[in-house]
This record gives structure tokens, sequence and C-alpha cells, in this order.
């Protein structure tokens, strides 16, 4: 995330900036997949992950559609295809927001998979 905020800065690098904030998403959902003793799977599509994740917490459901909009970052940025597109700042905004979101909640889950059952109920 703190990579996205300081490459989001600069016009030229928005693109490279949602790329991170992809990846910060990726490795938040992929943590709570793992903390649930599961597979992670090996892909980078964030919508799979979100829905795997909320298999274990289903109150992650609701970062399915944060997920959906930042999922095209992934491939734009590691395959680009042409030139290279200068993403606006109102996009970088909302993938920099729906990468904070995704974050926070999967720490949230985290949070609660660390409580012992006894407790969570």
């Amino acid at each position: 995330m703190e990579a996205g905020e300081l490459l989001r800065a600069s016009p030229a690098l928005r693109e490279l900036a949602c790329f991170h904030y992809h990846q910060a998403a990726d490795k938040a959902l992929k943590a709570v997949i793992a903390a649930a003793g599961r597979r992670i799977p090996r892909v980078h599509d964030l919508v799979l992950l979100s829905k795997e994740a909320a298999g274990v917490v289903p109150s992650l459901e609701t970062v399915i559609p944060l997920a959906e909009r930042l999922n095209p970052f992934y491939i734009e940025a590691r395959y680009p295809v042409g030139s290279p597109s200068e993403v606006a700042g109102a996009i970088a905004e909302e993938a920099s927001r729906g990468a904070a979101i995704i974050v926070h909640e999967a720490q949230g889950a985290l949070r609660a998979l660390s409580v012992p059952k006894e407790h969570n109920e």
C-alpha cells in the first residue's frame, strides 16, 4: 500500500501504483486463506481469492465488488499490450481506497480467526 501511495503521486506511475494496490489486496486475502489452514490458490485473481476468503470468513463477501474493480490492474501492468496507458487520478484513488478496504477487512478477518472459538461466539 505504501509503495502504491508513493507511486500514485506521479501521473506516469499511477498504473504501477494500481498494480501495487492489487498486490496488497492479493496478499491480504491469501493471508486469510492461509490462516484458516487452507491451500492458497496459485492465482492472482482477486475475485477468486475474495470468494475463497469469504468461504472462511463470510463477512468478506463485501469485498468482492472491490476485487472486481482491482482485478484488471494485475494483468494490464504485468502484460501490457501496446503503449503504456496513463491511469487517471480518480481511478488510482479508487484503486487505493478499494485496496485499503480489502486489506482492512482482511486484517479484521485475521483477528477473528486468531480468537479461540469459545470467545468468538
